[in-house]
């Protein structure tokens, strides 16, 4: 939808916690984050920013691209912060053409603007959290991604955990076991297994009442975010049934 349609649709919804994607219809600017602030103070609404992706590539070894890559990033997190927003999410990188030119060097390079990031918000404080994307050329997409970037980096962001990512690498069980502590934020949306394609909770092939009883065994206090493109509303009651049922 529009932007236009957006203050509209969380008006009229009892829904108190929102997650806006700034990219798009939707990127954020001073008129839009006017707009939604005034919402939350009249509604008592909160707000989550998932961070920009279009054509961002954080671990670019282009180096006239890459600064710009931060830039319109580092404008997401301050509007985040204008917002209130507690977590802003972050598409970590992917592999590039040059990747296999200088190997290695890609991973260098998404984590030093991933610090860079995270010491912003801190400053603003937002709460960087980093998700776990599907596609098979990211930097950070796969349980044993996460599991080095910790281990190098103890004082990395924590993770937002996308069930509809995971499940397409058939790894959820394993991000639940090897990371239940750096999970902090949660994305739930279906899929048949084989693409990403943010389908109703209940339409693909994830087992969801068995997601979410093992995730709250994990002792997950976190946000848990609808990213179903079709029946968003109907997914989070089928959610909010099934966490009532447990």
């Amino acid at each position: 939808m529009e932007f236009g349609q957006v203050p509209r649709a969380i008006r009229k919804n009892r829904v108190k916690s929102w997650e806006i994607f700034d990219d798009g219809l939707h990127s954020l600017d001073k008129a839009k984050v006017d707009q939604l602030a005034k919402i939350s103070k009249s509604r008592d609404v909160s707000y989550s920013i998932h961070g920009p992706i279009c054509d961002l590539n954080l671990a670019s070894l282009n180096s006239e691209i890459s600064p710009l890559v931060v830039r319109r990033m580092e404008r997401s997190l301050r509007n985040a912060a204008l917002l209130g927003a507690k977590t802003w999410v972050l598409h970590p990188g992917t592999h590039g053409a040059l990747s296999w030119v200088h190997p290695g060097e890609d991973w260098k390079v998404n984590r030093s603007n991933m610090e860079r990031l995270q010491i912003l918000g801190q400053k603003l404080g937002v709460e960087v959290a980093i998700e776990n994307i599907s596609a098979e050329y990211a930097v950070l997409g796969r349980v044993k991604d996460f599991l080095r970037l910790y281990r190098e980096w103890p004082q990395a962001p924590d993770m937002t955990l996308d069930v509809g990512h995971s499940h397409v690498k058939k790894q959820t069980e394993e991000y639940l076991e090897k990371l239940n502590g750096r999970i902090r934020h949660v994305h739930l949306h279906d899929n048949k297994g084989d693409v990403d394609t943010h389908l109703a909770v209940g339409s693909g092939t994830i087992r969801w009442r068995k997601f979410l009883k093992a995730l709250l065994e994990t002792g997950f206090d976190g946000d848990l975010v609808i990213e179903s493109v079709k029946s968003p509303f109907a997914s989070l009651e089928r959610v909010k049934r099934l966490l009532r049922s447990l």
